[in-house]
């Protein structure tokens, strides 16, 4: 399976536009501050992979269906978090890699 790279390309793109949860929530266990807005400590935000995976910043014609975008070198230029169909840190989905496994 490690060998079929265009297939991964092609679940990749699939999950960018169809993420298998399209709403994440996260409690602040501290204050923050996110891009210039501050962020109370227990206050829950949420994240959407649906609206993040479709911004105009982060992906080229992003309500487009093209697998290269996953292309192998192309995953390095953009930031950590443009995709997370499972979530990511240490909150990252468990069962990610068996989904990616079956999907494959």
């Amino acid at each position: 399976m490690p060998n079929l790279t265009y297939t991964r390309m092609v679940l990749d793109e699939t999950l960018r536009l169809y993420p298998a949860a399209w709403m994440i929530s996260r409690t602040a266990v501290e204050e923050d501050e996110i891009g210039g807005y501050r962020i109370p400590a227990g206050h829950t935000l949420f994240l959407s992979p649906y609206v993040t995976h479709r911004r105009t910043d982060l992906w080229p014609n992003p309500e487009g269906f093209n697998p290269g975008t996953f292309h192998p070198g192309e995953q390095q230029r953009r930031p950590r978090f443009a995709y997370f169909p499972f979530g990511g840190g240490p909150r990252l989905c468990i069962g990610n890699n068996f989904a990616l496994m079956e999907a494959t």
